[in-house]
Parts: structure tokens; C-alpha cells; sequence
């Protein structure tokens, strides 16, 4: 048998793989149907059991958020009981912010005179036409009305006010254009006032506002321990800007004779009146009148006394089981420092020996005042609470007695001081 030529054997080749091909496809295509019906079943299982999943995380989610409902709804009740209780709070304010601006004023101020002369009528008008003028100018500013602003700062009625601006007060000029104001001459008035009076209107003129502002700063001062001149209360309240006048004068009467020896009292007045057994009665051998009493005392003796009112005290508290509490003023003699800090003012000499006395080293006489102040102040660091123990402290703690000294210039909030007015009236009305 002849060999086939190269061409036919190229043709049986292709047709023998393409079978090959054609077996190869029919047998893909027989596994792929097999495996689609498996894949079907496993499928079909698969969702089944994500199926039970999908509701068994959709149960839990609704569980889930009933849950979140119900606490978001205790919230919210929570709140409203807090916003209900808020505003009830604020109308109870707003109640006292109403009763606080609707407190009627002390009386009226006093009036002033009786009679005004033509001067004083004069300088009312052209005060009044020129405080109109001011509040016209400043629309924006709530000064109030223009006719209150001259009754509040003289005390003189509005009718009053109103008849002096009748009064010509014109500027009138000469013949060198010099502008002037002629005001009638002054007679004396019928009716003065004494200066009780003249005191008592300045006294209730005073704003409110102005006082508690004064009022809230010495009490800040006394919370916080510092010391208080009068010097330093009038910076703060100038600080603040409090319109007030002090008089620099103090009027003492050294022409009144003798009347004989003065009798300086001390006592104590507990809740149940005046301490039984606190009294102390000395009779001063000074001849010259003094206008204060307290030049008659000292630390020395008040310290006596007080050491005796302490034990007296003490016995009270054992007896009763109550802890005591003395309150005073702020007098030299109350706050007598053993301790005292050396100051700036103190001798070189009368420094160095503190710091012998304490304990310092490093001091020698021959140091400048400076020096020995820095090494003051570097040794008492951290215990300055010590150094500022008045003696009257150390003594009432011997005995668990606590002291409480008054805001400075407040002495009327010690009830006692109203003992001793009643008491001094007494007397007086019986001599």
C-alpha cells in the first residue's frame, strides 16, 4: 500500500483532532451538567440555612432595638421630671426677682429747707436746664425723666423744682463780650436743717445697688483674709466706680470741762443675755478727754479679761454640750500678734533680733534691712499661717472655742454693740 502524500496526511491529522476536539467538548459538557445539578442542591441547602440566619439576626436586632426604645423612653421621663423640676425652680426665682423689685424704699428723703431765696431758686433753674439739656442729648443712655434726676440729688419736691424755673437764668454780656450770670443776692433761710438730717437724707439717697456692691466687697475681703484700710476701701470702691464723699475732718471737743473719771466696761452678752460672771469694770486715771474710749485699753488687760471669759465659756460648753462661738470686732487689742512678721517699716535692729529670737541663721547686725527682710520672708515661707495667730486665738483654742472676727467696719452685726447703744441711752436720759 502506497504512503499518503504529505497533504493527506496533514488533512487525516486536522480531522483527527478535531475529533479529539469534538469528544473533548461533548465530555465538558456532560461533567458541567453533573456538577450544575450538584451545585443546584448544595445552593439550595445554603439558603435554606442562611435563610434561618438572616431571621434569626433580624429577631435579634428587633429585640435589640425594643430594648433601646424602652431606655431611650425611661430617658425622656427622666428629663421631663428634671425640666418640670427646673421649671419650677425658675418660677420661683423669677417670684423673688419680682418681690426683690418691687421693695418699696425708705421713706422719702427729707426736705432740704422751707423757704428757698431767690439765689438758691437761681441755681436750681439753671441746674435743672442744664441736667434737661444732658438727657436730651444722650437719648440713648436711660437716665429716666429729666425732672426726677434734680429731686433725687437735692431732696426738693418737683413742685418745687417747677416754681424755680421761673427764675431768669440766662448768660448775659457786656460791652467786651464777656459772658455772665447775675444771681440775686442770698438771704438766710427760715427753716435750716441740723446736720442729723443733713446726714439721714445723704444716708438713704445712697442706691441700693451701690450698697450691696459695697457691701459684697468688704465681705470678699473678710472671706479672704486680707487686711483693710481705709486707705485700700477706697481704691476698691473707686475701682469699682462708686460715686461717694468722705470727710477728712474728724470734730473733737476739747473745750468741754472735766466731768470726772471715765469707767471703762467689758462684758460678753451670750444667747440667754449678758454673760453672768464676764463683767469687768476699770475706772481710767486718764484726765484728758479723749474722743474714743479704746485709747483706755490695751492688749494687757483685754487679754486678762478675755482669759477669764474663756474659762467662763469653757465651763458653759462642759455644762451644756454645745460647742461656743465669741465674735468681736476688729480692734488693735483683739488682734495682738506674739508672732508678728518684721515689716518694712521695723528697725534693722528690731529685725535682726526676730531673727535671733526664731532661730534664723545666716543673720549678723552689720546686714543691710533688705537682706534681712528676704531672709525673713524665706523662713517663714509655707508657714505664714503661724506668724498671723492672734493672741486672742491661741487663747480661746486652749478652751475649743471658736473666734469670728466681723468684716472690718461692720461692727453693727455684732449684737451687743446694740447693748451698749440702749445702755449709753439709759444712762444718759437719767442723768
Amino acid at each position: 500500500m502506497a504512503r499518503p502524500s504529505k497533504k493527506k496526511r496533514s488533512r487525516q491529522g486536522n480531522a483527527v483532532r478535531m475529533w479529539k476536539l469534538v469528544r473533548a467538548a461533548a465530555v465538558l459538557k456532560d461533567s458541567e451538567s453533573v456538577q450544575t445539578e450538584h451545585n443546584a442542591s448544595d445552593v439550595e441547602v445554603q439558603t435554606e440555612h442562611d435563610s434561618d440566619q438572616v431571621t434569626e439576626r433580624m429577631r435579634q436586632e428587633i429585640i435589640r432595638l425594643e430594648e433601646m426604645v424602652r431606655w431611650r423612653d425611661c430617658k425622656i421621663q427622666d428629663l421631663d421630671h428634671h425640666i418640670t423640676r427646673l421649671k419650677l425652680d425658675n418660677e420661683a426665682l423669677r417670684q423673688d426677682l419680682l418681690a426683690r423689685h418691687s421693695v418699696v424704699l425708705p421713706s422719702p428723703v427729707p426736705p432740704v429747707c422751707g423757704t428757698l431765696c431767690a439765689k438758691a431758686k437761681t441755681v436750681l433753674s439753671s441746674a435743672s436746664t442744664q441736667i434737661e439739656t444732658l438727657v436730651n442729648n444722650n437719648i440713648h443712655l436711660e437716665w429716666g425723666h429729666s425732672a426726677d434726676i434734680p429731686q433725687l440729688l437735692t431732696g426738693i419736691s418737683k413742685k418745687t423744682l417747677a416754681h424755680c424755673k421761673s427764675m431768669d437764668v440766662r448768660l448775659k454780656g457786656n460791652d467786651s463780650g464777656q459772658l455772665y450770670r447775675m444771681l440775686p443776692k442770698c438771704r438766710r433761710a427760715g427753716y435750716q436743717t441740723s446736720r442729723r438730717e443733713r446726714t439721714l437724707r445723704a444716708m438713704t439717697s445712697v442706691e441700693e445697688s451701690v450698697l450691696v456692691e459695697i457691701r459684697s466687697k468688704i465681705d470678699c475681703l473678710h472671706r479672704s483674709g486680707t487686711q483693710v484700710t481705709v486707705k485700700k476701701l477706697v481704691e476698691l470702691l473707686q475701682n469699682i466706680g462708686v460715686s461717694f464723699r468722705t470727710r477728712k475732718l474728724t470734730d473733737v471737743l476739747y473745750g468741754l470741762g472735766y466731768r470726772g473719771q471715765r469707767a471703762i466696761i467689758t462684758h460678753c452678752l451670750g444667747p440667754e443675755g449678758m454673760l453672768e460672771g464676764a463683767l469687768d469694770i476699770f475706772v481710767s486715771r486718764n484726765r484728758i478727754r479723749s474722743e474714743d474710749y479704746h485709747s483706755d485699753m490695751n492688749s494687757t488687760k483685754f487679754e486678762t479679761w478675755f482669759q477669764r471669759l474663756c474659762r467662763i465659756v469653757g465651763g458653759e460648753m462642759e455644762r451644756t454640750g454645745r460647742p461656743a462661738t465669741i465674735i468681736m470686732d476688729n480692734a488693735s487689742y483683739h488682734k495682738r500678734r506674739p508672732h508678728r512678721i518684721p515689716r518694712s517699716r521695723d528697725t534693722r535692729a528690731e529685725i535682726h533680733s526676730w531673727c535671733c529670737a526664731n532661730g534664723i541663721s545666716g543673720t549678723h547686725p552689720g546686714m543691710r534691712k533688705a537682706d534681712l527682710l528676704r531672709a525673713v520672708a524665706m523662713a517663714v515661707s509655707g508657714h505664714e499661717r503661724y506668724y498671723q495667730t492672734t493672741r486672742t486665738e491661741e487663747i480661746a483654742e486652749e478652751y475649743g472655742i471658736n473666734i469670728v472676727f466681723l468684716p472690718p467696719y461692720h461692727s453693727r452685726l455684732n449684737p451687743i454693740e446694740l447693748t451698749w447703744a440702749l445702755m449709753k441711752d439709759s444712762i444718759t436720759s437719767e442723768m
